[in-house]
């Protein structure tokens, strides 16, 4: 009886997490080939710098600075697109709210938690 109330739940489970990694390894793909393409690309320019005299630990320090700048222009690109779709879903979110009545004057950019007076707060006023 208990193996049959959790047999759903742990079908899903099963089910998020199958997901969970063949997202994760399709990630992992991608980065790869996003990584592999710019170094494919620069095996002149690097072979260049070993035979000037370049450490090997120089050139291997270069594909990790570039990633990282790829990943801060990524992640850059990504939070500004993300309130920028946030500011054009508001006004979806706003109609809703005013049909049910919730929410009003509350938007996903709101940051009321922010202004509370703590001294008011432990008052419980």
């Amino acid at each position: 009886m208990i193996s049959d109330s959790v047999a759903m739940p742990r079908f899903r489970t099963f089910l998020v997490t199958t997901f969970a990694v063949v997202a994760l390894l399709l990630a992992m793909a991608g980065v790869y080939g996003v990584m592999a393409y710019p170094v494919s690309q620069r095996t002149g320019e690097l072979g260049l710098r070993m035979t000037l005299g370049c450490a090997p630990g120089g050139v291997v320090r270069l594909v990790p600075a570039r990633a990282l700048a790829m990943a801060g222009a990524g992640l850059v690109a990504g939070v500004g697109l993300s309130f920028a779709g946030g500011r054009c879903d508001d006004s979806a979110l706003r109609c809703a709210a005013r049909r049910l009545r919730w929410l009003h004057g509350c938007g996903p950019g709101d940051r009321r938690a922010s202004r509370i007076d703590p001294a008011v707060a432990l008052r419980g006023k």
